[in-house]
C-alpha cells in the first residue's frame, strides 16, 4: 500500500505523525537551554479528574513522570488533528484540559496549517490562532516561544490560508 493518497500527501496518519514529531522537537528546542524542569513526552497517561487521556504531547517536569504515566496535572498539553479528531479536538479537549487545571492547551491544525492556542486565566482562557511558521509565546513558561517554522519544515499542511497582508506586502 502506498504511503501517499491520490493528492500526492502523506497519508493523514503519516502527517499527523510527522506533525506530532515536528512540533516535538520544536518545543524541546524551545525548553532546551531554559532553567527549567520541563520535558516533552508523547502519548503519556495522565489522570484528569476520574479520566485518564492521552494526550499527543504533554509538557510536565521529569518529578511528574512515573512508569504509571504523569502523576499530577502537566503544565501545558498540545494535539495534533486529524480529520477523525478534529471535531473532538476543537470542541471538547481545550475545556476538558483547562478545566483540570492544565495551563495551556494547543490545538495543531495540519490541514489548516494553524495553532490555536488555549490559555487559562483566573475565571476564563483566552485563545489565540497562529499560522505554521510564527514565533508562538508559551504563557505556561514565560519567557519561552516556539518557532513553529522550524516544526513544518517537514509537514506541508495540505489547506493553506491565505497569506496575511500587512504594509510592508502591499507596498513592495
Amino acid at each position: 500500500m502506498s504511503d501517499w493518497n491520490t493528492d500526492g500527501f502523506a497519508k493523514t496518519e503519516d502527517l499527523h505523525q510527522t506533525v506530532l514529531d515536528s512540533f516535538a522537537a520544536a518545543i524541546q528546542a524551545a525548553l532546551h537551554g531554559a532553567d527549567l524542569d520541563a520535558r516533552v513526552y508523547e502519548r503519556l497517561p495522565v489522570l484528569l479528574g476520574t479520566e485518564t487521556v492521552e494526550p499527543d504531547l504533554l509538557i510536565c517536569s521529569s518529578e511528574q513522570v512515573t512508569d504509571a504515566g504523569c502523576t499530577g496535572i502537566p503544565d501545558w498539553i498540545v494535539e495534533v488533528t486529524s480529520p477523525e479528531t478534529a471535531s473532538d479536538a476543537f470542541e471538547k479537549k481545550p475545556h476538558r484540559y483547562l478545566g483540570a487545571g492544565v495551563r495551556e492547551c494547543w490545538i495543531v491544525d495540519p490541514d489548516a496549517g494553524q495553532v490555536i492556542t488555549y490559555c487559562a486565566m483566573k475565571d476564563h482562557f483566552h485563545t489565540h490562532i497562529y499560522r505554521f511558521g510564527d514565533t508562538i509565546p508559551v504563557d505556561a513558561f514565560s519567557g519561552i516561544t516556539v518557532d513553529t517554522s522550524r516544526a513544518i519544515r517537514r509537514a506541508v499542511p495540505r489547506r493553506t490560508l491565505p497569506p496575511q497582508a500587512d504594509a510592508i506586502d502591499e507596498i513592495c
